[in-house]
């Protein structure tokens, strides 16, 4: 029995940690970078925070630095979390307390509704594009966070999975009114 459980264990690590699956083509992971607009601390109520993606879809993978053209992403979308900060270990679910305004993507239902608001990218011109305006209802401090995408797949081939990891890029992300928890999908605002 411990012969079978070690036989497990050793085949899911090795299926979840190679780039090339045995029954599938190469699976590969990206970067996207996001952008805030105004790129503020402290807003106010009513004012927009917009929240872009615009990157080419000849990406880079991360782990062979191989240029790969991904293009017509099937399921590409990215589930964004929204939380009142509190204290440093205290934050509430904020989602419904924005209104969104979405210029480039879709909203995507989701079973979080209070935490998330997911979109899904569009492609035009060679390029991944989402763009959502943000508008605080109430004051408060604020942590929004770009999750990454799993299992992402192209029309061409469904068997593929790649991952998208959402990084902020020449944005202050404003770790100070986390308490100084960080990632590279967070950003703080605090709302006045």
């Amino acid at each position: 029995m411990k012969g079978l459980l070690l036989l497990i264990v050793i085949s899911v690590f090795v299926h979840a940690t190679c780039t090339k699956r045995i029954d599938c083509t190469k699976s590969y992971s990206f970067e996207l970078g996001i952008k805030a607009i105004p790129n503020q601390e402290i807003v106010n109520i009513g004012d927009t925070i917009w929240f872009s993606i615009n990157d080419s879809n000849y990406l880079k993978d991360l782990f062979t630095a191989e240029i790969v053209n991904y293009r017509s992403a099937a399921n590409l979308s990215v589930p964004i979390g929204f939380l009142e900060v509190l204290a440093a270990d205290n934050h509430v679910e904020a989602a419904n307390r924005f209104e969104y305004i979405i210029r480039k993507g879709s909203l995507v239902s989701n079973y979080r509704p209070n935490l998330i608001r997911e979109i899904a990218f569009i492609e035009s011109n060679n390029r991944y594009q989402i763009e959502v305006g943000v508008i605080p209802k109430t004051s408060g401090t604020f942590r929004v966070i770009f999750s990454n995408a799993a299992n992402v797949y192209t029309n061409s081939d469904g068997c593929q999975k790649s991952k998208f990891n959402f990084v902020f890029k020449d944005t202050d992300q404003h770790f100070g009114l986390g308490f100084n928890v960080i990632g590279p999908g967070n950003y703080y605002f605090k709302v006045q």
